[in-house]
């Protein structure tokens, strides 16, 4: 009995230290994949606070990019309002001068109507005149021929000017 107590000691003893040698394997196993897996998580962790810190750099470019673009705008829109301010002052400037041209071209119109109309009376009165002197030339001439004077049809006036001092010999 000693004997199989002993070889169940020797067997229990046995499977004791098989059962020790794989608790010890799987143990150094699992120390292995957990040093894998803390090792990578750590990898992990290094890549992903690399990646947050380029997205924070990335972030803030984008941020100082927004508030440029916002200035930017700020900047064209007041130029715009200036420039629709400046295009409607001469919008207006520009309506008043065609208002005095046109009053100007009212006005000429109105001076050329009159001196149309001065110079139709002008005309008029030399027509008048020349009619009276051809009428005071034949009248002339026929009591010209009555008195026996002949008839040069030529009638001589000469003036000296004060200018050249020639004189000037006019015809009728």
């Amino acid at each position: 009995m000693r004997g199989v107590i002993e070889d169940v000691k020797l067997q229990h003893a046995d499977i004791a230290a098989r059962n020790k040698a794989e608790a010890e394997y799987w143990y150094q196993n699992m120390s292995r994949d957990l040093e894998q897996d803390r090792s990578r998580q750590n990898d992990e962790l290094r890549n992903s606070k690399t990646e947050e810190a380029d997205l924070i750099r990335q972030l803030q470019r984008l941020k100082a990019e927004i508030d440029n673009c916002q200035n930017q705008r700020s900047s064209l829109e007041a130029t715009v309002v200036e420039a629709d301010e400046r295009g409607q002052m001469m919008i207006k400037e520009g309506k008043v001068h065609v208002e005095e041209l046109q009053g100007a071209i009212r006005k000429v119109k109105t001076d050329l109507v009159d001196q149309a109309r001065e110079h139709q009376e002008l005309l008029n009165a030399t027509m008048a005149l020349d009619m009276e002197i051809a009428t005071y030339r034949k009248l002339m001439d026929g009591e010209d021929e009555r008195d026996g004077v002949p008839n040069s049809g030529t009638v001589r006036v000469i003036q000296s000017t004060s200018k050249h001092n020639r004189p000037t010999t006019l015809n009728y």
